[in-house]
């Protein structure tokens, strides 16, 4: 087998997948297609299941996205899932196909198969787990209805498994750093900042670079700097550190 890491081919389809995906829905999308399209997939998602109250999230590839009553009959045998019992209980497992837990004919005969797999056409199912926290279980889950997915190809999805796990915190990790900027925003405005510039100023607090400030916010690193440039006039203040601390004091006293 000729590895990921060799192959010309997988490495552009990943290299599309990594460059610029700095959101939750992107990577998702990104990622469903991107799988689809290298290993053959009838269909894929990335899904997201909570263990507290046995529902799935899901978002499937846009040539085949999922009915409510699909929906409706995988959260119905959610804790029997194979894929979910097998990374709740080994969350360092890596991929797992349904067939590593149950042998086909016995999964065939589980209502799982017969109200879900059935529905919607598909035999075979591997899942290439991103994070498991004992709460929550997120993959991206490949379906076939015709073949199994082989030994080598399942080697493929947990090569790439690590680099899909960090960007996928990567995008998180922004995602909370957004909804922070944002609870912030009404705060810097008593200081005058205009949304974009309280924006950067957040990441300037989160020990940014300008460098990487514009590429979190799809700005090049002069605008970003130009932005910064205003912060210290509005502020009365001659360099990031003390426009962070004007902020953080502003903020404490209730005046920002």
């Amino acid at each position: 087998m000729q590895s990921v890491a060799q192959s010309p081919k997988a490495l552009k389809a990943w290299g599309a997948l990594f460059t610029g995906v700095r959101d939750r829905e992107r990577f998702a999308r990104a990622g469903v297609a991107a799988l689809a399209a290298h290993l053959g997939s009838d269909l894929t998602t990335l899904s997201d299941c909570d263990l507290a109250n046995g529902r799935r999230r899901v978002l499937a590839d846009s040539g085949h996205p999922l009915a409510p009553d699909a929906i409706a009959a995988f959260d119905r045998h959610f804790r029997a899932h194979p894929l979910i019992g097998f990374h709740a209980h080994h969350p360092q497992g890596g991929t797992h196909r349904i067939s590593d837990s149950l042998p086909r004919s016995r999964f065939r005969r589980t209502p799982l198969y017969g109200e879900y797999y059935q529905l919607i056409g598909i035999r075979y199912a591997v899942a290439v787990p991103l994070y498991i926290d004992g709460t929550r279980i997120v993959s991206f889950v490949l379906n076939r209805s015709r073949r199994d997915f082989d030994d080598d190809e399942c080697a493929e999805l947990d090569f790439l498994r690590g680099p899909l796990a960090a960007l996928y915190r990567q995008v998180t990790e922004i995602a909370r750093l957004r909804r922070e900027a944002t609870s912030a925003l009404a705060e810097m405005n008593a200081v005058r900042l205009t949304p974009r510039e309280a924006e950067i100023m957040q990441w300037v607090a989160a020990g940014k670079t300008d460098g990487q400030i514009a590429a979190i916010v799809d700005a090049s690193t002069r605008t970003v700097q130009k932005h910064l440039q205003h912060v210290y006039t509005k502020l009365g203040v001659e360099s990031r550190t003390a426009a962070v601390m004007r902020c953080v004091r502003a903020r404490g006293s209730g005046i920002a």
